[in-house]
């Protein structure tokens, strides 16, 4: 065999194997592939969490507004009772009790009174019924999209209100009857949670 047969075998047999090596390298991925995958996927995982967070949220509040919910409802109930039975001195009281006490059970995030307005004291995500200021306080656990009306107060208050009916008297002067108790937020607040 002659050098320029076997130069021209050895070039042939690189030409061979030349799309095998091109082969090889397409299947693989390159540093700057696999670190535009890794962002893409981070991206992606923010956005997840940030949409978990908001379910979050919303799911809080849905909770604390059943809470309200029942808090009425036990008012209701119990103005009912004291209505059916005259008792008049019962219904003025009301709104100076703490309305936990007329649930069967108190929720699992209650976690008591408390004195002189210290919510701060409060573990958030809980209820606690201040008993200087006779008012329900609920401090959210998940408070990004939570708006309080003062923002040095992170919390939202409830108080029982009496509700009444103006109707005209003998005279012409007006008279007002008791006709119902609510629950309400002390103060306005806003919970603007974008799903």
């Amino acid at each position: 065999m002659n050098a320029g047969n076997f130069h021209g075998c050895m070039a042939a047999t690189s030409e061979l194997h030349k799309p095998v090596a091109v082969r090889i390298r397409q299947c693989g991925f390159t540093l700057l592939e696999l670190i535009v995958v890794i962002c893409i996927v981070a991206v992606l995982a923010g956005m997840f969490l940030k949409r978990v967070a908001g379910y979050q949220e919303m799911a809080e509040r849905a909770n604390m507004q059943q809470t309200v919910s029942a808090l009425q409802t036990a008012l209701i109930m119990q103005m009912g009772h004291y209505m059916a039975e005259s008792n008049t001195r019962q219904i003025r009281e009301l709104p100076n009790r703490n309305p936990m006490d007329l649930l069967m059970q108190k929720p699992a995030n209650y976690s008591g009174e408390i004195r002189m307005g210290r919510a701060d004291q409060v573990k958030p995500g809980d209820w606690a019924y201040d008993v200087t200021m006779r008012e329900l306080v609920y401090v959210p656990l998940h408070d990004e999209n939570f708006r309080p009306a003062k923002p040095a107060e992170k919390w939202i208050r409830f108080r029982v209100r009496p509700l009444y009916d103006t109707t005209p008297g003998q005279g012409g002067q007006a008279r007002q009857s008791l006709v119902g108790m609510t629950v309400s937020a002390v103060e306005p607040y806003e919970w603007m949670i974008k799903p």
